[in-house]
């Protein structure tokens, strides 16, 4: 077969090379293009409704109390939460001068891992295997980690071999509600314990070794909670007897660094009495940020409104009830 004029001929049967030209592409659609169709529909979603309110003489008040869609646009992004709670502990850290190495301390709280039953229950479930001394290491960790009764069998069997370590060392290791130790002491303070945030729990640790008699605590915890709750309960261990220094250890590898509490808590101030309020309220674990507004504008804000150090610090000791006040200060602040 002869090829076009100024080619070379082929044969017939030679296969013809590919070209990349597409003729049924469907250009997939952009993100701002399907955020536009959400709110086309929200709105005429919303004058169908407020036209029929109208019409059958409803209250209009009750009806501006309820949101016309299943995500508010102000808290998510189609159900996708807004937070990134590690800016706070940047901002934190800009607040005192970190060390470059590693400070001595007399008690070391290590926060291991934890899985909340919530988070379990979206992971799914995997297989139940057996936790013995002389069992096999689970090829697939993720899938061993769903099943709840291999973590809880794992951790006991965990915690029961490090209490047997020999070490000149006090250790102690939580094991669900209770605490084990290689040595013969009071656990009262640690156990039981009802606590499923290994969070909070870490601190009741720390008042344990502050009531016998350490002076300087380091809590190692990669976790912007666990730096906002030493915050609030520095004071608490002070009086206690916690008379010199509490460090939280934050980061892995060539980016850890150590967080001095007791320097923070007196840069802050006031801020610190209102530090647990301000990191739920502006996005946490479960909590969404305002759309938009993350916790380094939130900080500036605070920074400019005085008046809500005293309503931060009034929430952070968990009031059963909100004042009409409080709820006008946060309004006017973050509107």
């Amino acid at each position: 077969m002869k090829g076009l004029e100024g080619e070379e001929e082929s044969t017939f049967y030679e296969p013809i090379k590919k070209n990349r030209v597409d003729f049924f592409r469907q250009v997939p659609a952009s993100v701002d293009s399907s955020k536009q169709k959400v709110l086309k529909e929200d709105c005429q979603l919303f004058s169908k409704l407020f036209i029929s309110c109208q019409s059958r003489e409803c209250d209009l008040k009750e009806f501006f109390r309820h949101e016309n869609q299943s995500h508010p646009a102000a808290l998510s992004d189609g159900g996708k939460l807004h937070t990134c709670q590690s800016h706070l502990t940047t901002i934190l850290e800009s607040q005192v001068t970190t060390p470059e190495a590693e400070p001595d301390a007399d008690t070391i709280i290590i926060d291991g891992a934890a899985l909340k039953a919530e988070t379990r229950s979206k992971r799914g479930r995997g297989v139940r295997r057996r936790v013995t001394g002389k069992g096999k290491i689970p090829s697939n960790w993720r899938n061993f980690l769903r099943e709840n009764d291999n973590k809880a069998e794992l951790f006991n069997f965990l915690a029961d071999k490090i209490a047997r370590v020999a070490t000149p060392n006090v250790v102690i290791v939580t094991k669900e509600e209770d605490a084990v130790s290689n040595r013969t002491i009071n656990l009262a303070g640690v156990a039981p314990c009802s606590h499923e945030e290994a969070d909070t729990r870490i601190f009741l640790h720390a008042r344990h070794a502050t009531e016998a008699g350490s002076k300087v605590i380091m809590v190692k915890a990669s976790d912007t909670d666990v730096v906002v709750i030493a915050v609030s309960v520095l004071q608490a261990l002070q009086e206690l007897g916690l008379q010199q220094q509490l460090w939280v250890a934050f980061g892995q590898g060539q980016h850890l660094r150590w967080v001095p509490v007791h320097d923070l808590c007196c840069t802050l101030a006031e801020k610190s009495k209102g530090m647990l309020f301000f990191h739920a309220f502006t996005g946490c674990d479960v909590i969404s940020a305002f759309r938009g507004k993350g916790k380094k504008s939130a900080w500036q804000t605070w920074d400019v409104c005085d008046e809500a150090s005293g309503v931060f610090s009034k929430l952070s000791q968990y009031p059963p009830v909100v004042d009409d006040e409080d709820l006008k200060t946060l309004e006017s602040s973050w509107s």
